[in-house]
């Protein structure tokens, strides 16, 4: 799931998956062990993982999206939400994958949905053709064309939150709350969470290597991005933060607790 932390870096440039290597390195060079794989701590969900259909929704817009029962047919146009599918078990439910799904430069999925055949889907005909129950798509996703999707009378749920480690951990829950799979991405979370825990019990004691993403178009990563908190994570000391490179938030993005409701 490390590509899913590092999906909206993958938007930008291909220069930019150098990050990885970055990663990489810090955690053989400071840690002295294997591959390790980072993950944010777990939010308290509040949804009853044995509720039923139909379930009830809020994207990071606001829209609300009622789910009558357990998607069968599950199409996906993002890279993020191939991902999470996956993750989740909800894969061989899959009829339509996004096109980044299948460029192993970017996807850990790629195999995946290779093996599978899956149609890539770029379009709103395409999404249409397929019938999906359900249709992933991205906060950046043109609006013209999730408009278009829901006029089909369509379920279409809209991810957001690719710029912090907790805002990727609430859209795992919420991926797997829309298809059915709370417990599998209930335990993908604990898991996650028990690995940057130990990742923090490792390297409480170390030294913070200084480190720094720059990409060839003139931009830097600093505060308020993901790569920043992924640094921090690893205790590496982010020089473009350091010397007051902010980006601010432009939205407060979905909040776990009302994905869900039960009422």
């Amino acid at each position: 799931m490390l590509g899913v932390i590092v999906y909206r870096l993958r938007q930008r440039a291909p220069e930019v998956m150098t990050i990885l290597g970055v990663l990489a390195a810090i955690a053989a060079i400071e840690l002295r062990h294997g591959s390790i794989h980072l993950s944010p701590a777990a939010k308290a969900w509040t949804t009853n993982s044995n509720a039923s259909y139909p379930r009830v929704m809020y994207d990071s817009a606001g829209e609300r999206l009622v789910i009558d029962k357990k998607p069968v047919r599950i199409v996906s146009q993002t890279l993020g939400s191939d991902e999470l599918l996956f993750g989740v078990y909800a894969g061989g439910r899959l009829v339509g994958a996004s096109s980044a799904g299948l460029d192993e430069r970017y996807s850990n999925v790629a195999q995946q949905v290779r093996l599978r055949s899956l149609p890539l889907v770029e379009s709103v005909e395409q999404a249409v053709a397929l019938y999906p129950d359900i249709v992933f798509v991205g906060s950046y996703s043109s609006a013209e064309q999730v408009d278009l999707l829901r006029a089909t009378g369509m379920g279409v749920f809209r991810l957001s939150n690719f710029d912090r480690i907790e805002g990727i951990m609430c859209n795992i829950r919420a991926v797997g709350y829309a298809v059915g799979e709370d417990r599998c991405a209930r335990n993908l979370v604990a898991e996650m969470k028990q690995r940057i825990d130990a990742i923090s019990r490792l390297i409480s004691t170390r030294r913070m290597p200084r480190v720094m993403v720059y990409g060839t178009a003139g931009y830097s990563e600093g505060t308020n991005t993901l790569i920043d908190e992924v640094f921090n994570v690893v205790c590496a000391r982010n020089v473009a933060a350091e010397h007051g490179i902010v980006r601010r938030r432009t939205s407060a993005g979905l909040d776990c607790a009302e994905l869900g409701d039960q009422g």
